[in-house]
């Protein structure tokens, strides 16, 4: 049964009983660790190489799996490139207003709200459907993560997203 799970899983498992998830992409030859509890690791999907994708539990601040009952925030963590630029498309020419506590831009025909997070990061969100999309740069890693619309204090959320990233960005080796 073990032989038949992808190469990045058989890593995976084998690196929980050390502290947290350790990835291999054999493509680029990149090692990503997380600090993450081995039941956590279990629910984590590794995704084409760079993209982690984790269904983060809410308000419990944890990754689940797919049978959790309650709210999740889906979160996906991008390794992308130094030359990596989150806010090349806000400018001076796609800026619309200043409202409350953002920046608001129109980009593609779509509002982007901007603020700084507590971190001193840039943060970009916009309303897709009936959820949020959010994006932040953290420690290098491009971060995305979708969230209920419900959930409109978004300096809130996005604290409550790097908050759980923070510990678990071990580093890219």
């Amino acid at each position: 049964m073990i032989s038949r799970l992808p190469l990045f899983l058989l890593t995976l498992i084998c690196s929980q009983a050390s502290l947290g998830c350790v990835l291999h992409d054999s493509r680029s030859e990149a090692i990503y660790r997380l600090n993450l509890t081995a039941a956590e690791c279990r629910t984590i999907e590794y995704i084409d190489g760079r993209i982690i994708s984790i269904r983060l539990g809410y308000p419990l601040a944890k990754a689940v799996d797919h049978s959790w009952k309650g709210e999740v925030i889906e979160l996906q963590l991008y390794y992308v490139s130094d030359h990596y630029d989150l806010g090349a498309l806000i400018n001076d020419e796609t800026f619309l207003r200043h409202d409350e506590e953002y920046d608001v831009y129109r980009v593609f025909n779509e509002e982007k709200y901007v603020f700084h997070g507590s971190d001193s990061a840039h943060v970009i969100v916009s309303k897709v459907g009936h959820t949020w999309f959010a994006q932040r740069m953290q420690k290098g890693v491009l971060i995305i993560y979708q969230y209920n619309e419900k959930h409109n204090k978004l300096k809130e959320m996005d604290e409550f997203i790097r908050h759980f990233v923070e510990p678990i960005l071990a580093h890219r080796d």
